[in-house]
């Protein structure tokens, strides 16, 4: 989260908070508390200084950053809310069923998205302008193209992964696609010209499921968090990258803050930040091009 010349992290636990973390000298300038569940997902609309939550309670949360006040959002979700992401909001909940809704008309009715995906279920999602790559429990993943206001085309499916779908990542400077899985697989894909190409890197090294993914700001290095409690640090077509090791415990998210440094979280209830430059370089144990 970019404001006032600050770079701030918006950070969630298992405690139940969101604080708000100046990212140079790690000071926590504002906490959100008093939530009703734990709080999965968050995803922060720069043009309007809103950030969108997912929480344990089965609602969805509008945060207005300006003003400081909390709206409840879209009662009547069946389980958790795991995954929000804007353009439009769309929220993914455990039952796998993935919402599009208005945040400017909160009172509106919520649209299921899967029959016009023709996905049954949804584990994680990721937008790319009028284009959305939706990750699946049986390890495939479905790229489908907004056609108009209401239609949508299936553009390909992938079929790389053999577990399920756990992360997945549009690179916006390059338009490549990343997708992770329980089974410990990295895939990488190409966007030209608005086809996506077939499998074009498969990185390898993680020890267990992968948790989450993020391309650097200028899409020249791909992060990944695992349970295996490291973080890869990758420069998608070489053999060689950065490992990360601090960390005690299942990592469960990882993001650039810049093009050098990197803050992560996980099951050791720490926020770590680190410049991946700075780690010796070790290759991984196997790497596919």
């Amino acid at each position: 989260v970019i404001a006032y010349n600050k770079v701030l992290l918006l950070s969630i636990s298992m405690d139940r908070d969101v604080r708000l973390t100046d990212a140079m000298s790690m000071e926590c300038h504002a906490k959100l508390t008093g939530l009703g569940g734990h709080v999965y997902a968050l995803s922060y609309n720069a043009k309007k200084a809103l950030v969108a939550g997912g929480v344990g309670d089965n609602t969805i949360r509008l945060v207005d950053l300006a003003k400081s006040t909390t709206e409840l959002l879209w009662k009547g979700l069946q389980s958790k809310v795991t995954a929000v992401a804007w353009n439009p909001l769309g929220s993914c909940a455990v039952d796998g069923v993935v919402y599009a809704s208005n945040p400017d008309a909160p009172d509106g009715n919520s649209i299921a998205m899967n029959k016009r995906w023709g996905v049954p279920q949804v584990t994680c999602m990721a937008w790319l302008g009028g284009m959305a790559a939706l990750g699946t429990p049986e390890g495939a993943v479905v790229v489908v193209k907004r056609q108009g206001l209401t239609a949508w085309t299936r553009v390909h499916t992938f079929y790389d992964h053999t577990k399920a779908v756990t992360a997945v990542a549009w690179c916006a400077t390059s338009s490549q696609l990343a997708t992770a899985s329980n089974d410990a697989t990295i895939c990488v894909y190409a966007l030209d010209g608005g086809v996506v190409s077939p499998l074009r890197h498969c990185l390898t090294g993680h020890g267990g499921g992968i948790t989450c993914l993020d391309w650097s700001p200028l899409g020249v290095y791909l992060a990944s968090a695992s349970v295996d409690s490291t973080i890869q640090v990758w420069k998608v077509g070489r053999s060689e990258g950065y490992n990360f090791r601090e960390h005690s415990g299942r990592v469960l998210a990882v993001t650039w803050v810049d093009d050098a440094t990197l803050a992560s979280g996980g099951d050791d209830q720490s926020i770590r930040k680190w410049t991946f430059a700075d780690l010796v370089r070790r290759p991984f144990p196997s790497y596919l091009s």
